[in-house]
């Protein structure tokens, strides 16, 4: 029974904690049933201790005789629990009264009082059973039954300690996550809308439209980068700055804040169809200016290329490359063999899966309460308002983050890579495009990079700056010969994250882009 209680309660723990978020009421009947069954175990552990306890002969007293009995000439009388008389003996301990009939034996006092029950049965020997066995074989009987139980009690024992209890550990973590999920859920900012992909696909993303469209300009349209949980909070700042102007769209990708989970693996190509389904869904019919940060770069690279009557212009914010793996690994001094690259690929790989794994646990949520903002705000965005805050919280700790991030950062530099390769094609022409360059990279401080000055990342920024930039100046050379109308501006002081660092430049060459398409 107590197995049967803890399988079942595993089996809720460990199916919520793999596909549901807010299934606090399934984690609590989880961690209830895994709770009853280990309690279950700890009684059957202590009623054989206490068996153990009371002599040899109780422990056969216990599972032999304490069962009820059809016949009235079985079964042994326990000295302890006589119904004795001072006028049946001095020693009237051994006598007991069954059916007003008192039988008492003095003759095997000695030899009973050790052993503490004596033979209710007038008809044969005190000390023999009706097959004739005597005290001795009783006794070898009894000492295999405490065998039996002592075993049976360290076996359950080391059961507990190994496999239950840390069951009861991992589902009560799990309880953790789903009831502080629950705790943390906000409205979301924009709208929910289902989308239906070529193969039949469903779910829904989450899109923030604000301003007024018009023909005057395009609609703006922002992809953020790997890892951002909520892009509204990200692009906040910028999206209240350009809504005065023209109508600027951000959403969640597949995985991320709002949005439910997408197809799997995660994909560039994956990326760039859900979003042309989720604008049509949108009934944004008109040309729009794609802004792409980091591996978002990338993937309106690649929109920008399926779809290049869409688009009006691009902005491209510290942008990813699908070359990028190979030169920065070269500039760091780092072997470009592709059994080297695989190798650090699987390390990064194993990483991203290990919080994979921890979310659901809530170890995330634990790690946050002590480090704060690295886990919720690693981007260092100050000045967050109380539901910025309870949003981002929702979002960075949520388990399909996790799950997105790892699908996302181990298909970068392979599958998102060769898919945006393919689709270069012969450039985009006379496009307008932008790209804003992080200065703080290529010749800045650990600390305008937001690196403590005495980890490992900073001397390793350190050490490696002037070839990495060299690096960084190929990659960027190479998007800007994608197109004629093309030009670059740094952003000095500024790290990977300029949107966050210096707002006021990224809304500038948006309205700069804006006034170039109108």
């Amino acid at each position: 029974m107590a197995s049967l209680l803890i399988g079942m309660g595993f089996t809720i723990f460990i199916t919520y904690a793999s596909v549901a978020e807010v299934e606090y009421v399934a984690g609590l009947c989880g961690f209830s049933l895994i709770s009853l069954g280990i309690f279950t175990i700890v009684l059957t552990i202590i009623k054989y201790n206490w068996v153990a306890g009371r002599g040899i002969s109780e422990i056969y007293h216990y599972d032999k005789l304490l069962r009820p009995r059809d016949s009235m000439h079985e079964g042994f009388l326990e000295y302890n629990s006589a119904n004795y008389s001072n006028a049946t003996s001095n020693n009237s301990r051994y006598s007991r009264q069954y059916n007003d009939s008192t039988y008492y034996d003095p003759q095997y006092e000695e030899e009973l009082k050790p052993v503490g029950l004596m033979r209710r049965d007038n008809r044969v020997s005190p000390l023999t059973d009706e097959n004739g066995n005597g005290f001795a074989d009783r006794a070898k009987e009894s000492f295999k039954l405490t065998k039996y139980c002592m075993c049976n009690m360290c076996v359950k024992g080391c059961l507990l300690i190994t496999f239950w209890i840390p069951l009861l550990v991992l589902s009560a973590l799990y309880l953790y996550q789903s009831i502080g999920y629950a705790v943390d859920e906000v409205l979301p900012s924009g709208k929910l809308m289902q989308i239906t992909l070529s193969d039949g696909s469903t779910y829904r993303l989450h899109i923030d439209c604000r301003g007024d469209s018009n023909n005057k300009y395009p609609t703006v349209v922002i992809d953020s980068g790997l890892g951002i949980s909520s892009s509204g909070v990200y692009w906040s700042d910028i999206q209240s700055a350009i809504s005065n102007h023209s109508k600027i769209c951000v959403y969640d990708r597949a995985g991320y804040g709002f949005s439910d989970n997408g197809y799997f693996p995660r994909s560039s190509l994956q990326i760039v169809e859900e979003l042309n389904t989720l604008l049509k869904t949108s009934n944004i019919t008109e040309k729009i200016l794609l802004v792409g940060h980091s591996f978002g770069g990338m993937n309106v690279r690649l929109y920008a290329s399926k779809y290049p009557e869409s688009v009006a212009g691009l902005l491209l914010i510290d942008p990813s490359h699908e070359n990028q793996t190979t030169l920065l690994r070269a500039a760091e001094g780092k072997s470009i063999e592709p059994s080297a690259i695989e190798k650090d690929q699987l390390i990064e790989k194993a990483y991203l899966n290990t919080a994979r794994v921890l979310s659901p646990l809530g170890f995330l949520r634990l790690t946050s309460a002590v480090q704060g903002t690295e886990i919720i705000n690693p981007f260092s965005k100050p000045y967050l308002t109380s539901l910025q805050s309870k949003t981002l919280s929702f979002t960075a700790l949520s388990n399909k983050q996790s799950n997105v991030v790892y699908s996302e950062g181990t298909n970068f530099a392979t599958l998102s890579a060769q898919q945006v390769y393919e689709n270069r094609g012969n450039g985009f022409g006379n496009l307008p495009l932008v790209v804003l360059r992080a200065g703080a990279n290529l010749n800045g401080t650990c600390a305008e990079n937001h690196l403590k000055e005495d980890s490992e990342l900073c001397s390793q920024f350190i050490k490696y700056m002037i070839p990495r930039a060299k690096a960084l100046d190929t990659l960027v050379d190479d998007i800007l010969s994608l197109s004629t109308e093309s030009s670059q501006e740094i952003v000095w002081g500024s790290s990977h994250n300029i949107a966050i660092d210096n707002p006021q430049a990224v809304i500038e060459n948006i309205l700069s882009l804006l006034a170039k398409t109108k």
